[in-house]
């Protein structure tokens, strides 16, 4: 995947759609089963990819 933009302008865009996101869901809005499979997924891969993250970050910081 080809990164585009400035990491600011992905925080806020990506800030933006927790907040959709959380609007929604405070609605409490039926959904199915695929859709809550979905949902449960996207968040589970971000949890993957923030704490892959984070060791890298760990990793590269010097001990002293």
């Amino acid at each position: 995947m080809k990164f585009m933009g400035s990491i600011n302008a992905q925080l806020v865009h990506f800030g933006r759609c927790i907040r959709a996101i959380t609007e929604w869901l405070d609605l409490n809005p039926t959904m199915n089963a695929e859709d809550k499979l979905m949902l449960e997924n996207y968040i589970q891969i971000l949890q993957l990819a923030y704490a892959g993250w984070g060791r890298r970050q760990r990793e590269m910081t010097p001990r002293k």
